[in-house]
Parts: structure tokens; sequence; C-alpha cells
């Protein structure tokens, strides 16, 4: 068989999805098969790590580690080696607009919850931090609740906990962590803040927050003052103790006023806890589509570029990629300005041939064209992942005189006369997903 350059253009591709019932391991074992059937590139689904469970890969939780329910760095290696032996290519399905959060895996959308606006992640997300409704202002929604606040707090389903491994106080709803802000440290532990070897932390913690002392600095303190409880707890009764002063703020279940001290707790910090029903009404962060559990990036700044594209870089650098395929593309703010950005990124740092030739990445962009749409020249990328081609192929198997039944049957249910005005109906109903689901 002649083997080709794997930054050739792809003759043919192969999809795998990979999970943790199908590994780099699996993978790999298909790979020489792959070969044989003439498939010129592999193309991965998302293989960053991604929300625990995750069958698609489409949540990722860190943009510069790889999944560890695909397999270790070892297996990663060992698959991308045989990629190589077998003559083929690798594209990686590559989701620019958002990432999966809530839970407790996300540690730039925790560190938003700890800090707010303060935290240096606060801008990565397309977050709203003046929305319409006043009691949201500074503070992020977060519908997760499976029923009203009220009837959570007082049920007891929203707990502050300690961890002693790391000397951090979190609320904790099921499986969600919502971290407690460093000013909260000191009055959550009471007289117990004053007593050693806790008192000098907590107290250059609570100096840091009342003299507005710049964020830099609240936040090494504050990691000093998570050291020192974590050192403190590592003594028995010590951590009795802290875990005494955090029980003390739970009231009794139905008994309401006895949770009002957790209520104005909870009210302090830079989240709001809502029902999940509310997220189509007042959620303040964009969603992918309308899932809460997936929050859009402010991808248009160069500093959420850099550190989504670090570890993919590698990847590129390496020759280990030789193309990409990027999700969702109309989801960004500037789409053109994103696809110019990756190209001359990739360029700069692909490999070269034998040559001295600077080899080219093979980019693709899931770009749903309607219509007449034409994809922009100005875009330098290779293509679209082919939806329009798909939805002319889709129909010559559509037989054409079942149109008019439809009329029929949409004019019988809905009491209209005359044809269905195709582009009315479509309008009509992007507005209603605009203002119902969006």
């Amino acid at each position: 068989m002649i083997r080709r350059s794997p930054f050739d253009t792809p003759l043919a591709t192969y999809r795998l999805q990979l999970h943790r019932e199908f590994t780099f391991a699996q993978a790999t074992a298909l790979l020489p098969y792959l070969a044989r059937l003439g498939i010129s590139h592999v193309y991965c689904s998302p293989f960053l790590k991604a929300r625990a469970g995750s069958t698609h890969g489409y949540d990722i939780v860190d943009y510069n580690r790889i999944n560890p329910e695909l397999g270790d760095e070892a297996s990663f290696a060992r698959f991308c080696s045989s990629l190589a032996e077998n003559g083929l290519g690798l594209i990686l399905d590559f989701v620019p607009n958002h990432m999966g959060i809530g839970h407790a895996d996300n540690a730039w959308w925790l560190d938003v919850l700890e800090w707010g606006q303060a935290s240096p992640h606060a801008d990565y997300f397309d977050i709203d931090w003046s929305p319409p409704r006043r009691d949201l202002a500074g503070k992020l929604l977060v519908p997760i609740l499976g029923k009203s606040y009220g009837a959570a707090l007082t049920d007891g389903e929203i707990e502050l906990r300690f961890s002693a491994a790391t000397g951090t106080f979190d609320f904790w709803y099921a499986d969600h962590r919502l971290p407690l802000s460093p000013r909260d440290y000191a009055p959550v532990l009471g007289t117990l803040a004053h007593a050693l070897p806790l008192s000098r932390a907590l107290d250059a913690l609570q100096e840091a927050f009342l003299s507005a002392a710049p964020q830099r600095y609240q936040r090494e303190v504050a990691n000093t003052a998570k050291d020192a409880l974590a050192t403190a707890a590592r003594d028995p009764a010590m951590k009795r103790e802290i875990e005494k002063a955090v029980g003390a703020w739970h009231g009794v279940k139905g008994d309401f006023p006895s949770w009002t001290r957790l209520h104005e707790l909870l009210q302090r910090q830079s989240f709001r806890l809502a029902h999940w029903r509310t997220a189509s009404d007042e959620v303040n962060y964009r969603r992918f589509f309308d899932i809460p559990e997936l929050a859009g990036m402010r991808m248009g700044r160069i500093v959420v570029f850099r550190d989504t594209h670090e570890f993919l870089g590698r990847l590129l650098a390496d020759g280990i990629l030789q193309g990409l395929r990027i999700d969702h593309i109309d989801g960004l703010a500037d789409p053109q300005r994103y696809c110019r950005r990756l190209n001359a990124f990739a360029a700069a740092i692909v490999p070269r041939d034998a040559g001295g030739k600077r080899l080219r990445p093979y980019i693709l962009v899931e770009k749903i064209l309607a219509g007449s749409e034409k994809l922009p020249q100005s875009w330098p990328v290779s293509g679209t992942t082919g939806y329009d081609y798909l939805a002319l192929a889709n129909g010559l198997f559509i037989e054409p005189t079942g149109f008019a039944k439809l009329q029929r049957h949409w004019g019988r249910f809905t009491g209209r006369d005359g044809d269905i005005v195709i582009e009315e109906e479509i309008y009509r109903c992007r507005l209603l997903v605009i203002d119902r689901n969006l």
C-alpha cells in the first residue's frame, strides 16, 4: 500500500467515538484494519478531559489534560505511535464554544463561584454580571436545584462542609460543589477563628478583605489560611471543633427560622442558587443552546484562546494532530476572527517536511449552511463538515408528492387554509425559541 503524508487532504476518514467503554487501547487495536480499508485519517471525538462518564466528550472540564477515562499518557502515546506506523493521520473534534460546568470538576468554574468577578477566570465564561434583575448584580445564577430554593434550604439539602484535606469550606447540593468565599472563613468558624494556630492566618485574611487589598494579595493570604486550616485539621480534636463550628450553621428540618443564618451566608456569596426551571428566564451566562451544564466561552479574548489551546498546540507541534474539526463555530461571537487566529496559530507551530517546508493542518468547521448560504471565503479553513451536502443527499430519498399530504394535515391540525408559507413558519418558530428557550 502506498503511504501518503498524514498532512495531505484526507481521502477517507473514519470516526472513532471514544468513551470509557471504548478507550485508546481498544482504538489502537483497530488501526491496522482501518489502514487496510483505505482510511487516510482517523477522526476522533473530543478526547480532552470531559465530565466523568461522558459518552460524547463535548462537556470538556479541562482543556489541558487527556481524558483519564480513555487511558493514561502511555496508552495515548501507543495510540499515536500506531497511527504513524499505519500511515494514518489524526483529526480531532475540538470544542471552543463551551465547557462543562456544575458538579465539582471544572477548576475554572469553581474559581468563579468562589471569587466572583475577582476571579481571573470570570471573563473566560460569557457571563452578564449586570443583568436586568438588580438582585443578581455582581452574582452568577446557578440553576441546579430540583425544587425551590426555600424548600431545598429548609429540607437540609444545601449543606456547608469542611474539607480537611484542602482546608476549604464549601456548600454542597447533591454532587454540586459551591466554594465559600474566603472572606467568610472567619465568620463561619466564629470564636474558633481566634484559636491558635489559626488566629494569625485568619486575622490576615480578614484584614486583606477589610482593607480592600489587591486581589492577588487576597488570594495569596487565602491560600495561606487554607493551608493553616488543613494543617490544624490533622489534629483530630481540632478537626472535630472545626466541623462542630460548621454544623452550627445548619438548622432543623422543617423549622424555617433555624435556617436564617445559613441563608444569610449564602446570600453573601458570588452565586445565587435557583430551581433549574428558572434557567430559561433568569440565567445570566450563555449556555450551549438551553443546556445549563454547558457554559459559553469568551473565545474572542486572546487570553482565553491561549489557555484553551495550549495543550492542543503541543499536539500540533509534535505532529500528533494533522487536522481539526471545530465544533459549533456559529456559537462564537466572531467565527471569522477565531478561524483566522486558529489558522495562524496552527500554521506557525506544525512541523516542517523533509525539505523544510512548513506543513499545513487540515481545518474543518461545523458550519450549518442554510439554503443559498455559502461558507465565507474570508475564513481560512478547508471547508465545512458537510451538513449542507447531507441535506442535498437526503433529498434524493424524499418523495416530493408527500408535501401535498403534509399541507393537508397541517391545515386540518391548525385550522389554517391555503399553502404553508415555510419561511414565515420558520421565522415564527425561531422567534419563539429565542424568547422561550434562549
